[in-house]
């Protein structure tokens, strides 16, 4: 009696490569993986369930395909599939799913190393892991605490407010205001560059469980890295900058010396530490108003320990001071308060999960209301009340509290 043929399981079948523009895709059972060449040194990888692409983007700008476009290399299941630039070559092993990606002259950049035991149609979706070689360091991440080179250290961006983090600088603490999931890998005066462009919270570790791995995850499905092939730092900021967006050149004034702390209490003693600089002819171009100078902590406002605002900063700015001023997010819960009643009557603020009321929280004005800044008319708004610090003579404001913050 003959034997029954033996089935073919998912992990021994073959990937399903094919061409796109500037770029492969290749399936398996579960997943989808492409990879594109965005220049000949920018490379985009995705990875998601099958049937399934990267979402709109809410930090890439548009980038203008290159040209002429780059010519994939051998796109053969049995060897390994690659796709090569004249500065790069991107290189996978189907049959245990580790890629590498190469520069020209063959030294490695990236290694994510084989997703375990488990097919690659198996392994998870937002889960990667890439070799560190003994030289690397490690830099970026937005504004986190710890030393220049971030190796051995675990970051998450999740973005918190850490009240009264000053005596707590170090290392240990893993997240902080801004997140930005973005590294410098410098290894023998070499550089490259990697971002993963995922707003959801996302944990790194970047050798400190193992000194020569690197381990990133997030807590969303799917991964879209955008991988800088350098060689210098420049280059990889550039090309990063060029993907994310560069602001405006900055007012002269804001390259001086700003003095800005927590906080002044009052316009006697503003005025004070305005007359000390000059007295002691140190340069001193800005000062700044924390949140003591408002009224009860309403944004846009100024308190009674701050009578004439606008003869004050009059006063500062003919001896050589431009004022910043704070501006909270929290809108004070005042049904006297003009910013509140304007901002209800365009529906401006975050709804509960229910969409059925404001949803309220609170911050330094106590029970506040926080604007939804998805939506262009609530940031058209938001700019229009921003216009009584202008006709006050203000210079500029400081956005404070990014972070999703509720005491």
């Amino acid at each position: 009696m003959p034997k029954p043929r033996a089935r073919s399981s998912p992990s021994s079948r073959p990937p399903r490569v094919s061409l796109i523009p500037h770029g492969l895709r290749v399936e398996t059972r579960g997943a989808s993986l492409e990879i594109t060449a965005l220049a000949t040194d920018l490379f985009r990888l995705t990875r998601f369930p099958r049937g399934q692409s990267a979402p709109p983007s809410w930090a890439v700008l548009p980038l203008a395909p290159m040209s002429p476009p780059p010519v994939p290399g051998p796109v053969v299941a049995e060897t390994p599939i690659r796709l090569s630039t004249r500065e790069a070559t991107w290189t996978l092993h189907p049959t245990s799913g580790e890629w590498s990606l190469h520069d020209a002259h063959g030294l490695e950049l990236f290694r994510a190393s084989p997703p375990g035991p488990a097919a690659p149609s198996r392994s998870p979706l937002n889960h990667l892991t890439l070799a560190l070689h003994p030289r690397e360091q490690l830099f970026g991440l937005g504004e986190t605490t710890g030393p220049l080179n971030k190796r051995g250290l675990i970051k998450e961006f999740w973005n918190i407010d850490v009240l009264g983090h000053a005596p707590a600088i170090h290392p240990g603490l893993r997240n902080l205001y801004v997140s930005i999931p973005f590294a410098l890998s410098l290894r023998d005066g070499r550089a490259a560059g990697l971002f993963w462009d995922c707003p959801a919270r996302q944990t790194w570790d970047l050798g400190a469980t193992h000194t020569d791995q690197w381990t990133l995850s997030a807590d969303s499905p799917g991964l879209d890295l955008y991988l800088f092939t350098g060689p210098s730092p420049a280059r990889v900021v550039e090309r990063f900058t060029e993907l994310t967006g560069r602001i405006p050149l900055p007012p002269r004034w804001a390259l001086g010396y700003q003095q800005c702390r927590y906080s002044y209490t009052s316009r006697t003693e503003l005025e004070r530490v305005a007359a000390e600089f000059r007295r002691r002819q140190l340069p001193c171009d800005v000062l700044y108003c924390d949140i003591h100078h408002l009224d009860s902590y309403r944004v846009f406002t100024f308190g009674k320990t701050y009578p004439k605002p606008g003869q004050m900063i009059a006063q500062l700015r003919r001896r050589g001071f431009k004022v910043v001023t704070i501006v909270d997010p929290g809108v004070k819960d005042d049904p006297r308060f003009g910013t509140l009643v304007r901002g209800r009557r365009l529906q401006a603020f975050v709804r509960d999960p229910q969409k059925r009321r404001d949803a309220l929280g609170e911050v330094w004005p106590g029970r506040s209301r926080f604007p939804d800044f998805l939506h262009q008319r609530v940031r058209d708004w938001w700019g229009d009340e921003q216009r009584a610090l202008v006709k006050l003579g203000v210079a500029g404001v400081w956005n404070d509290m990014n972070e999703p913050a509720n005491f």
